[in-house]
């Protein structure tokens, strides 16, 4: 007769006993798992040859994974009494390949279930990629929305193209091996020069690219509309007013309203500032704001 766990082995947390004291260390003991009859094995190949370290994955019904084994040097995934009874689904997957499809299989008592896996290497795995960030140089904050383009030296059109994210991060796969040029942009600052890389099979190349703000680009610029009763009105100067820490104001823009009752004064450097229209009839508007 074979004696056999019922329960797993737990243990309390230890403790520190003194002279005339009593300790109270209660267990809530775990059952062990229940042994199943069965066995689920098979092979990870790629066009017949085995795929080391694949890995083998049981899902339930809803997908969700329960199990999961790795293939050995010949290829080779096995699970030996611990799957239950019953229907389940299988996927596999190794490193630079693309995950199978769903397999459904059925897994019965004192029986041997066997699968053989083909997989596929991926081409974004084969082929190059192109990843990093693109910041702004001396603050190092990242770059939202800066376009990076990317083409074979000698070719005038973009192959790849992608922008960078809220983190300035950005990513392009599957790019074929070839000699490339790449530059990124983005509106108010500099076009980064043209960076030559040559790209190669299972290449990653990781780049990180510094924007320099152009100081001839319109950055600070301030608009609006002038009305009376709600009807936008034309030809009423609008003057810009620079406001000082001593709350003294002078003027350093003047426009006037288009047939829209609209103005916009460009180039504005950081401060504070006050705007004011007027009109023949007296009529004043007057807003104020800070840039910085």
């Amino acid at each position: 007769m074979c004696i056999h766990d019922v329960y797993i082995l737990g243990e309390s947390d230890s403790f520190e006993i003194k002279s005339r004291e009593e300790v109270t260390a209660n267990l809530e003991l775990e059952k062990v798992p229940p042994c199943y009859h069965t066995v689920f094995t098979g092979k990870v190949l790629c066009r017949n040859w085995p795929i080391k370290n694949a890995t083998v994955m049981v899902l339930d019904e809803n997908c969700s994974p329960l199990y999961s084994s790795i293939t050995n040097d010949k290829g080779i995934f096995k699970f030996r009494n611990i799957i239950k009874p019953g229907e389940y689904k299988v996927i596999a997957s190794g490193v630079g390949y693309n995950t199978t499809e769903i397999t459904t299989v059925f897994i019965q008592e004192n029986e041997i279930t066997k699968m053989i896996f083909s997989l596929k290497k991926s081409p974004a795995f084969v082929n190059g990629l192109i990843y990093g960030k693109v910041l702004e140089s001396g603050s190092g904050e990242p770059i939202e929305d800066a376009e990076i383009y990317l083409k074979s030296i000698g070719c005038d059109k973009t192959l790849y193209k992608t922008m960078s994210n809220h983190n300035g991060q950005y990513l392009i796969y599957n790019i074929i091996p070839n000699h490339y040029e790449m530059v990124v942009q983005k509106q108010s600052y500099r076009v980064t020069e043209p960076l030559l890389l040559k790209i190669e099979r299972y290449s990653q190349v990781c780049l990180y690219f510094d924007l320099i703000e152009n100081p001839y680009e319109c950055k600070n610029t301030i608009s609006g509309m002038i009305t009376h009763d709600n009807i936008p009105l034309s030809k009423v100067a609008v003057f810009l007013y620079l406001i000082d820490t001593g709350e003294n104001e002078t003027i350093v823009q003047i426009q006037e309203t288009n047939e829209d009752g609209l103005f916009l004064f460009s180039s504005v450097e950081s401060g504070h500032y006050l705007v004011k229209g007027k009109l023949q009839n007296n009529v004043v508007y007057e807003n104020s704001f800070d840039i910085e």
